[in-house]
């Protein structure tokens, strides 16, 4: 798998977790995050990943969501260009 890609997965998982914490921290019970990956919504979804260091984000987010009702939805890029930007500088 090429690194670049399996790192864009890994960034977007991982902030995923942070806003999920973030919510919980806050008091929210409920909430959507929309992310770029399709691959790493359906892992969140499916609780499920075949990579290692995926995996251990997944299941780092689905202890943390535990019965909360928390959804993960996709969009495309193009529509999210603000938070690509700000993703791309998080990892420079």
């Amino acid at each position: 798998m090429d690194g670049s890609f399996l790192e864009h997965n890994v960034v977007e998982a991982t902030t995923a977790k942070y806003v999920f914490q973030w919510l919980k921290n806050n008091g929210h019970q409920q909430g959507t995050i929309e992310m770029d990956s399709l691959l790493v919504v359906d892992m969140m979804k499916n609780r499920t990943s075949q990579d290692r260091n995926l995996k251990f984000i997944v299941d780092e987010t689905a202890n943390l969501v535990g019965n909360a009702d928390f959804r993960y939805t996709h969009c495309y890029k193009e529509v999210n260009t603000v938070a690509d930007h700000l993703a791309k500088l998080a990892t420079m």
